[in-house]
């Protein structure tokens, strides 16, 4: 699974115009029910809402979530189970990422055709849950907290767990909610160990007055592409306020026609670290 890399909730709405799924009391989740179950006097719990097995929940190949495993193979729970169904992606609605097919109001369809219940922060999940984005999609869903890997700067739910060393915890979340730890590394030098597949960008901590980076997987957006998420750009660019542009700062320069400016919404200056702009 390719994490997307959380602190670009800005970034998102600036780079691809979609709105975040309104707040909508995820956590008092409206109940959906078939035409046929509701003769019969049964009501379904929507995406997203507690369950005790698949009979419970309301969708196309409904399933009741308990169990699952992180990217570490550690398994954890669903808290009181979660309610999930098939469903296509490219429903998705591109303005608010919300789908038609996931019951509930509420819902999106990841990338491997499942709905979740959407969310903007943890006060749009229940309690146990977090937000976090894990699909290509771009959209964020209610994720169990013990599924998290560390709490990043600000986390509103914390899950008490840390890094090793030489890592630190890099956020996938539109409120840094859910996080997984990653290697540090010097955004200017993008010094990060390679994988033997794919690559990994040194993108730094918006919210840590050092500029401190952490290796997140990448993509292939080269400098002036348009994105959305930060880490849709190649190693050395990040996404700022919709385009791919170039890391600047001391023995980095910009190219020319461009200057050293301070990237958007970051808790330090350009003096510390900058990104090229038109």
């Amino acid at each position: 699974m390719r994490f997307l890399h959380l602190s670009l909730a800005v970034a998102a709405l600036a780079g691809c115009g979609k709105s975040n799924p309104p707040p909508s009391g995820t956590a008092d989740m409206a109940m959906a029910a078939t035409a046929g179950d509701l003769a019969m006097g049964v009501t379904l719990a929507s995406t997203g809402a507690p369950c005790t097995k698949s009979a419970d929940c309301a969708g196309t190949t409904a399933t009741c979530l308990t169990k699952g495993k992180d990217d570490a193979g550690n398994s954890f729970s669903w808290p009181d189970g979660y309610c999930t169904s098939k469903c296509s992606a490219e429903q998705n609605d591109p303005d608010t990422g919300l789908n038609p097919k996931c019951p509930g109001d509420n819902s999106t369809c990841d990338d491997t055709g499942v709905c979740h219940a959407a969310c903007t922060g943890v006060g749009d999940c229940r309690d146990k849950y977090v937000c976090a984005y894990l699909s290509s999609e771009g959209e964020a869903f209610c994720y169990p907290l013990a599924g998290s890997g560390c709490d990043p700067t600000a986390d509103p739910r914390p899950s008490n767990k840390k890094c090793g060393n030489a890592q630190k915890c890099a956020a996938f979340s539109p409120d840094d909610s859910y996080g997984q730890c990653a290697d540090v590394c010097e955004p200017l030098k993008q010094n990060c160990a390679q994988p033997e597949t794919g690559s990994l960008s040194c993108l730094p901590d918006l919210k840590d007055s050092t500029a401190t980076g952490t290796c997140i997987d990448d993509s292939e957006a080269k400098e002036g592409d348009a994105c959305s998420f930060l880490n849709d750009c190649a190693p050395g660019l990040m996404c700022n306020v919709g385009k791919c542009r170039k890391f600047c700062g001391t023995g980095v320069n910009c190219p020319n026609g461009q200057t050293c400016q301070d990237i958007k919404q970051a808790a330090f200056k350009a003096s510390v670290l900058g990104i090229c702009s038109p």
